[in-house]
């Protein structure tokens, strides 16, 4: 490669390229796809389903809806 022929355009495109892959990165990372990324804690919500729980839930909704 000729890299004095690339001027101005072949630091845009390695910039874009660059900001690119980094962001990939950071988005995986951020989404804990990596093993040595940040580790998400989670956050207990609703207690396990049972039939009887998913009954109540459904039961309790349509009496609000009405």
């Amino acid at each position: 490669m000729v890299f004095r022929q690339l001027g101005l355009f072949g630091l845009v495109e390695i910039l874009i390229f660059s900001l690119t892959v980094f962001g990939a990165l950071l988005f995986l990372v951020a989404e804990g796809a990596l093993s040595w990324g940040p580790v998400k804690h989670l956050v207990p919500g609703l207690p396990s389903r049972t039939s009887s729980s998913t009954i109540l839930r459904i039961n309790s909704d349509a009496d609000q809806a009405a």
